[in-house]
């Protein structure tokens, strides 16, 4: 594999890091805004965090499975 190809997995990598942090932090976020409105703390704000990193598992497990799938058929994706 080429440089150019080692560099686009390593900012697919990162990308996927970064939303895996992202959707935690939104519904996190998310969650405990709609606490304060409705009164319901920390209910809302916990919920939202277990949700944001069920989420953001999902996600990474999806991102990591295309990367590998990546790996398996370079063929695919000419550098």
């Amino acid at each position: 594999m080429s440089d150019n190809g080692n560099l686009r997995r390593a900012f697919e990598a990162a990308t996927l890091v970064t939303e895996f942090a992202l959707v935690i932090v939104v519904t996190l976020y998310l969650g405990y805004r709609l606490d304060i409105w409705l009164g319901t703390e920390p209910w809302l704000f916990l919920l939202g965090t277990l949700l944001g990193f069920v989420a953001g598992l999902i996600r990474l497990f999806q991102g990591l499975g295309k990367l590998q799938d990546d790996d398996d058929h370079p063929e695919d994706h000419p550098s």
